[in-house]
């Protein structure tokens, strides 16, 4: 009985989930620049943008890269209204990013060079920009996403982090910001309980943080729940 409820709970998830790609959406791969190196974006926008347009910048999980977590994801489908503008980063090496020990390690990290030149640019990339920015990521993504928040948490509206750990106690944000961790039940590579320990601790250092526990869940991204964290987005 319990093997034949997660099968269809799975089943569930995936049927909603099942869109086409959109036709109201335009994407664009741009590139943006470091000091040596050129980064290729995939940037999403709704073929009728509104006039301030909240921005979310999106990791992948480990061995992914930005086309293939727009695939899985179908993020794609929040920037048909024109309400969000989508960016996709690709992390600088073979899929992963980096996770450093200290926050003093993070200023030499490429990766992170890659979206401070992100948002040194913003209006650049995005001339409709509201200047809210939210970070998006999937498994280490929604991990490095928090490393990035408290390495500039002032210009980071909020973050959603669907299966992914805390960083180390060291990466404490200077600012509060709202985070939605998603936590599938059956997560065996990110364990319910740990992402659940990392929203506590969030929750302690006094963030406003929610949780949206996906029955059956595994190990990534259902695209059942984008409408819920868009609304939650918006409510932030």
């Amino acid at each position: 009985m319990h093997v034949a409820y997660r099968i269809a709970a799975l089943v569930a998830l995936l049927l909603l989930g099942c869109h086409s790609h959109s036709a109201d959406v335009h994407v664009a791969h741009e590139e943006i620049a470091t000091s040596d190196v050129i980064h290729k974006l995939r940037v999403v926008t709704g073929k009728h943008s509104r006039a301030k347009a909240d921005v979310l910048l999106i990791f992948h999980g480990t061995g992914d890269e930005a086309q293939s977590m727009a695939n899985q994801s179908q993020l794609d489908r929040l920037a048909e209204n024109g309400e969000f503008v989508l960016i996709y980063l690709t992390a600088s090496k073979d899929g992963q990013w980096t996770l450093p020990n200290t926050l003093g390690e993070f200023p030499d990290d490429e990766d992170l060079n890659v979206v401070d030149a992100v948002l040194d640019h913003l209006t650049d990339l995005v001339p409709n920009s509201s200047g809210r920015v939210h970070l998006v990521g999937l498994s280490s993504g929604g991990t490095f996403a928090l490393c990035v928040a408290a390495r500039c948490s002032e210009g980071i509206k909020s973050v959603v982090v669907h299966s992914g750990r805390r960083p180390l106690d060291e990466f404490i944000p200077a600012e509060d910001f709202p985070i939605l961790f998603l936590i599938g039940t059956q997560d065996e590579s990110t364990p319910p309980e740990t992402v659940q320990s990392a929203a506590d601790w969030y929750q302690r250092q006094g963030h406003i943080v929610e949780t949206i526990s996906i029955p059956g869940g595994e190990h990534r991204w259902y695209p059942a729940y984008n409408s819920r964290i868009a609304e939650w987005l918006k409510a932030n």
